[in-house]
C-alpha cells in the first residue's frame, strides 16, 4: 500500500502528526478495497431495460453506479483530525492575508475604507491572471486578487482553470499566512431539499416525489425546521446565510474506471484550518462546498451532494483547495448563500442570484469586515 496521501504535509508537522494522517488514509483505503464491484456490461447490443422498483419507478441514472453511496474514504478525508492538529502547531501571528474574488463588489467597502489601491508589481507577478489591490487594515496587509477578464467576452475567468493558476502563483510569489476564496455560492435551502428532493438519496426522493410536487415553495419554506430519517446529515441554509468550508469537492469531475479513480476525481482538498472559534463567534455555517463550472445540477451531481453532505456550491473552491493542500498554504472557504440549489432548474437559480444580490452583497461586505477585524492580533492556531 502506498503511503502518497496527497495531503499537504509540510515541514512543520510532527513525525506523529504526519504518520497519522498516512495511518488513517490506509485505514479507510484498505476499508473500500473491500468492496467489490461488479464490471459493467460493454455489449452495444444488450438491450435490457433496469429493473423496475417495487413501486413501479425505474432507478435514476446514478443507480448503474455504485460509488456515490461509498464514499467511506472522502468522509474519512473531510473529517480527519491531523488538519486540526497542524492547526494547533502554528502559533506565529496572523500578518499576510490573501482574499480570492471573482467580483470585487463584496470588497469595495472594505478597499475604500482603507485606502487600498492596485499593486502593479503583484499583479505583473502573478502573469496578470489576477488584478491585486493590496491595503494594511491594522497590523495584517491584505491582497485582493479578482480574477482577470476576457478581453474578446468582456466577462471574468471564473471556474477551475484561472483560480488554480493564481493559487500556485500566490504560493510562490506572496506566501501569505492564510488564503481566504471569498464570494457567493448556491446553498442547500429548506426548498432545494423538499421540493427538489436534493441532500435526500435517490430511493428516498422517488418515494417523496409525488407529495412534493403538490406542495408551494411556501408550504416547503414552512418546513426548514423539519427533519426526516431519509434525509442526509447535512443542515438546510437560507439566503444570507454565510458558510465556512470544511472540505472542498468537484462535482463533474467523474471518473468511473474504478472506486479509487471516482475518489479521486470527487476529492479536492481540506480547509486546512479549522476555524472552529471563528464559526463560533462570527456565526458562521460549517459545512462541505462543492464545485462546478455549470449551474445545471444533474441526477448524479444531486446523489453526490446528499451523499457527501455537500452544503454549498461554487465555481473555484475546490481546485484552490487542491493547489493550496499541495503547497502547505493555509486556507479557508467563505461564501454567502445567494440562491438555493434546484436540480433540473438552473433558470430558478439564476432568478434568485439577481432578486438576491445586492442584500447578499451587503452581508457579504460586513461579514469579510468582521473577519478581518477580527484575525487583527491572533494566531492561526487561535481562529
Amino acid at each position: 500500500m502506498s503511503t502518497d496521501t496527497d495531503l499537504p504535509l509540510p515541514n512543520l508537522m510532527e513525525d506523529s502528526v504526519k504518520q497519522a494522517v498516512i495511518d488513517t488514509v490506509n485505514e479507510t483505503t484498505n476499508a473500500n478495497e473491500d468492496i467489490t464491484h461488479e464490471p459493467q456490461s460493454t455489449d452495444t447490443n444488450d438491450t435490457k431495460e433496469p429493473e423496475e422498483a417495487a413501486n413501479g419507478h425505474k432507478p435514476s441514472e446514478s443507480a448503474d453506479l455504485p460509488y456515490p453511496s461509498r464514499m467511506t474514504l472522502i468522509r474519512g478525508l473531510i473529517n480527519n483530525d491531523v488538519f486540526k492538529q497542524l492547526h494547533q502547531l502554528q502559533n506565529h501571528v496572523i500578518k499576510k492575508i490573501v482574499i480570492m474574488v471573482v467580483v470585487d463588489a463584496e470588497c469595495k467597502p472594505l478597499m475604500e475604507k482603507y485606502k487600498f489601491s492596485v499593486d502593479q508589481e503583484l499583479t505583473e507577478k502573478l502573469l496578470h491572471l489576477g488584478i491585486v489591490s493590496s491595503g494594511k487594515v491594522g497590523d495584517i496587509d491584505i491582497h485582493i486578487i479578482k480574477v482577470a477578464e476576457s478581453k474578446v467576452f468582456r466577462r471574468h475567468y471564473s471556474g477551475y482553470t484561472q483560480s488554480a493558476a493564481i493559487a500556485a502563483l500566490v504560493s510562490s510569489t506572496i506566501k501569505p499566512d492564510l488564503v481566504i476564496s471569498f464570494g457567493t455560492a448556491g446553498g442547500l435551502t429548506a426548498l432545494s431539499r423538499s421540493k427538489y428532493n436534493l441532500g435526500v438519496t435517490s430511493t428516498a426522493a422517488i418515494n417523496n416525489k409525488d407529495n412534493n410536487d403538490n406542495k408551494s415553495d411556501k408550504d416547503v419554506e414552512n418546513e426548514k425546521n423539519s427533519t426526516s430519517p431519509s434525509t442526509s446529515s447535512s443542515s438546510c441554509v437560507s439566503v444570507g446565510d454565510v458558510v465556512l468550508g470544511e472540505a472542498c469537492l468537484f462535482l463533474d469531475r467523474l471518473r468511473t474506471k474504478d472506486k479509487n479513480a471516482f475518489d479521486w476525481g470527487l476529492w479536492g482538498g481540506n480547509c486546512n484550518v479549522s476555524a472552529d472559534a471563528l464559526a463560533k463567534d462570527l456565526g458562521l455555517v460549517k459545512g462541505v462546498i462543492g464545485s462546478q463550472v455549470s449551474y445545471q445540477i444533474t441526477k448524479l451531481q444531486a446523489e453526490l451532494i446528499a451523499n457527501a453532505d455537500v452544503l454549498a456550491c461554487d465555481m473555484e473552491c475546490a481546485p484552490i483547495a487542491q493547489i493550496l493542500n499541495q503547497t502547505g498554504i493555509n486556507f479557508i472557504a467563505v461564501k454567502v448563500i445567494s440562491n438555493g440549489l434546484y436540480p433540473g432548474d438552473s433558470e430558478k437559480m439564476e432568478d434568485e442570484y439577481h432578486v438576491n444580490r445586492d442584500m447578499v452583497s451587503e452581508k457579504a461586505a460586513k461579514t469579510l469586515h468582521d473577519m478581518i477585524e477580527y484575525f487583527q492580533g491572533k494566531k492561526i492556531n487561535e481562529l
